[in-house]
C-alpha cells in the first residue's frame, strides 16, 4: 500500500477534530499517515477515502485509530512545561476571578491511567489548595 494523498490525510484529520476533539500538527502529519496505513492494512481498506467512510461508522475502527496516533505513555508530571503554565499563570488568574468558596475543577483529558489527573492533585495539594478541588 502507497501512501495517503495530502488532501485524504486532511480529510482523515478533520474526522480526528470533528469526532474526538484531536488536533493534527503539520509535524505529527506522518505519524497519523502511518497509523491509517496500519489501521487500513489491517481492516483491508483499499484507498484513503474507503478508510475515512469506515471511520464515521465504525466507533472501534476510530478507537483503533486513536490509538496508533496518540502517545500511549504516561508518567506524573509528563510534559512539566504544562504544569508549570498551569501553576505559574494560569492557577493564578483563575483564583484572581473566583470567590474564595469557589470550587476549583480540573480536567485532563489525555489521561490513560490516572498519573496526569493525579499530577494535578499533587500540584493544587502543594499549592495549598487541596480542599478547593
Amino acid at each position: 500500500m502507497s501512501g495517503i494523498a495530502p488532501q485524504d490525510i486532511e480529510a482523515l484529520a478533520a474526522v480526528l477534530g470533528t469526532r474526538v476533539g484531536l488536533t493534527v500538527p503539520d509535524a505529527r502529519i506522518a505519524d497519523l499517515e502511518r497509523g491509517a496505513l496500519q489501521v487500513m492494512a489491517a481492516h483491508r481498506c483499499r484507498t484513503a477515502r474507503e478508510f475515512c467512510a469506515r471511520l464515521l461508522q465504525d466507533g472501534s475502527l476510530l478507537d483503533e485509530l486513536i490509538a496508533e496516533f496518540t502517545i500511549g505513555e504516561t508518567y506524573f508530571f509528563r510534559d512539566a512545561a504544562h504544569f508549570d503554565l498551569i501553576a505559574q499563570t494560569l492557577l493564578p488568574e483563575i483564583l484572581a476571578r473566583r470567590a474564595p468558596a469557589h470550587r476549583l475543577r480540573l480536567w485532563s483529558a489525555g489521561c490513560a491511567s490516572g498519573e496526569e489527573a493525579w499530577s494535578l492533585a499533587v500540584m493544587l495539594s502543594t499549592a495549598g489548595l487541596a480542599g478547593r478541588a
